[in-house]
């Protein structure tokens, strides 16, 4: 299973962009956005049997259908369906995960750091003889 990040949904630009198509062309439009999510943002090839496949249309006649209604939203220039404004979230999000990433692994550095300094002192500690009175 592919371990893509969760895919951020801009609802007011998704509205703003789309409000013009059928309720089948959305859920479509969806279910390739997904898809392009889960392949790495990637574009996905100009194949109208795969793209029938990935969009269950259950035929090619009516993947033509939902073709004609969606493609004004896709730069389809380079024989691919590609949306850009998914491969620009896809790199900001992995830019973040990267961060984070990093991040994460100097904060354990630096807690691993501060145990080690703990334990270091606890040790003197143990070894310092406790002060009793009356020893003196």
């Amino acid at each position: 299973m592919n371990q893509a990040p969760i895919m951020p949904f801009f609802t007011d630009a998704y509205l703003a962009d789309c409000h013009h198509l059928s309720t089948e062309a959305h859920g479509t439009l969806l279910l390739i956005l997904l898809h392009m999510w889960r392949r790495g943002g990637k574009a996905l090839p100009n194949n109208n049997k795969a793209m029938m496949h990935i969009v269950k249309a259950g035929s090619l006649r009516k993947w033509h259908l939902l073709k004609t209604e969606l493609e004004a939203l896709f730069d389809l220039s380079d024989r691919n369906w590609r949306q850009k404004k998914l491969e620009r979230t896809w790199t900001d999000v992995m830019s973040k995960v990267e961060a984070n990433r990093t991040n994460g692994k100097r904060g354990r550095a630096v807690q691993m750091l501060e145990e080690k300094s703990l334990k270091t002192q606890t040790k003197r500690l143990r070894r310092t003889p406790a002060f009793r009175p009356g020893q003196l």
